[in-house]
């Protein structure tokens, strides 16, 4: 039997779920196992999600991080990565083309990142 959830409460994610899928702008951008994810996250939308929420390890007085800017507007047709304006680490790809879905044994990331730091550090290893 399964069972599908649908929240925005990552609290009740990780005390519920075995594995998560996050959406942004109605598109799949990161799955994996709950611990993986929440612990490793890979997208940058997936990031900004969980530093946006009360911890314990942060003092209750400090104000919650926000992302910059609002959401795209779902009626127009978006080219690219719909988080590449609000994303702090976007590239000049992110607006133009978008992005492979990145898959591992452990779940799959929507995000020209990913392929990026693979190419980084393979262009570094070559003298």
């Amino acid at each position: 039997m399964s069972l599908l959830i649908i929240t925005h409460d990552l609290g009740v994610v990780a005390r519920l779920c075995q594995r998560v899928m996050v959406m942004y702008a109605g598109q799949l951008v990161e799955t994996g196992p709950v611990n993986q994810v929440f612990h490793s996250p890979q997208h940058p939308y997936t990031r900004a999600l969980l530093e946006s929420r009360r911890s314990l390890n942060r003092p209750s007085n400090e104000p919650l991080i926000a992302l910059e800017g609002n959401p795209p507007r779902m009626q127009e047709k978006k080219i690219g990565c719909a988080f590449a304006p609000r994303c702090p680490s976007a590239m000049q790809i992110c607006a133009k083309k978008a992005p492979p879905y990145e898959h591992s044994l452990q779940g799959s990331v929507h995000c020209w990142l990913p392929e990026a730091k693979q190419r980084k550090a393979t262009l570094e290893v070559v003298p």
